[in-house]
């Protein structure tokens, strides 16, 4: 049997799982038996030695069905396509794109159930205002904060405010409700600080700020988090990096 089964993945790492899962799956199908046309275990077995979900393992191995790499066979379960090479993962950015690691200093943080916003409202899909689970985190240099950040989960997430809202958001979501992370939607937009947003980033009312929106979506499209980030427009450096195969 090959050893690889019997290595669970790392649930310490700042790795995501199914990213994790995915490496993992890539590794496991480079073998003989597996190019040769052998299924990969079943799901249950499968996740019962990685120590993870169900959901977590569909969504490595359906990133391999995407990529052509692995094909689903009526009665036969999942194999290797044998269409195409099995390719080394590329850098996932899925995390950094939900919470970039700017290399701020933690100036705050504070979690409350708070009345939703109206935007997350609409993005939830909830019919009343409701309270859910609000995370503020102020983050900056020794001199001064430079971003404040607001993140809103969906109240239909198992998630309390006894989290350990210190982990990213991708571990909040993986241990505390068994969901990754499957799309990032984000929008940036100019605005000025009023007195509350001048006051949290120690600035004059009126300097520009940049907002930015950024709508998380979990396993099967589920709309779960939305996070609302004010930058001082002179202390962000923005990258975006495209990848193509």
């Amino acid at each position: 049997m090959n050893q690889l089964l019997y290595k669970p993945l790392d649930h310490n790492s700042i790795v995501p799982l199914h990213q994790q899962a995915e490496e993992w799956l890539r590794q496991l199908i480079r073998g003989e038996a597996y190019q040769k046309g052998l299924p990969i275990p079943p799901e249950v077995q499968l996740a019962q030695q990685l120590r993870i979900s169900r959901s977590t393992l569909r969504q490595a191995i359906s990133k391999l069905v995407f990529e052509g790499v692995l094909v689903r066979k009526k009665r036969r379960g999942t194999c290797v396509s044998g269409s195409k090479p099995v390719p080394a993962s590329a850098p996932q950015v899925a995390m950094q794109a939900a919470e970039p690691d700017s290399g701020h200093r933690p100036f705050e943080l504070h979690v409350s159930y708070a009345t939703v916003s109206k935007e997350a409202l609409l993005f939830f899909g909830i019919d009343a205002p409701i309270k859910v689970v609000r995370r503020e985190r102020l983050n900056g240099t020794m001199e001064a904060p430079l971003e404040y950040t607001i993140t809103e989960f969906n109240p239909a997430l198992p998630v309390s405010a006894s989290e350990n809202f210190n982990l990213p958001l991708s571990e909040i979501l993986e241990k505390g409700c068994g969901l990754g992370i499957e799309k990032i939607q984000e929008t940036l937009h100019a605005v000025v600080a009023d007195l509350f947003l001048a006051a949290k980033l120690e600035t004059i009312p009126g300097s520009p700020l940049l907002m930015r929106k950024r709508y998380i979506y979990v396993t099967d499209a589920f709309p779960a988090v939305l996070i609302t980030v004010y930058n001082k427009a002179d202390a962000l450096t923005y990258t975006i990096e495209h990848r193509y195969p």
